[in-house]
Parts: structure tokens; sequence; C-alpha cells
């Protein structure tokens, strides 16, 4: 793919060297509750902030 270091800041929009094309996908994912977080405080603990792809 020779990807380095030399497009490092490339704007994926309007470059022509590196781009990304949609093909549609629509990936289908759950949501969960964060792990090892005990620490932390209401309602940070308990939002869903992992997004597992199934």
């Amino acid at each position: 793919m020779q990807m380095d270091k030399t497009l490092n800041g490339v704007n994926l929009a309007t470059s022509d060297k590196i781009w990304l094309e949609d093909d549609n996908y629509q990936p289908v994912y759950k949501t969960a509750k964060r792990v090892g977080i005990d620490y932390a405080t209401e309602p940070y603990k308990s939002i869903e902030w992992r997004f597992i792809v199934k």
C-alpha cells in the first residue's frame, strides 16, 4: 500500500494520494459499559462507552 509518514496530515476529503470510499457497509454493533473504571463516579461509569462490532 506504500503508506508511510509522508501521508501524515493529508486531508482525506481532498487528497488524490489517499482517500476513503463509501461502500455502503453498515456495521452491526452493540454498546456496553466500560471495564475497569470502578473508581469513576456516576454517571460516567454507567455510560455505555464501548462499541463492539458483532
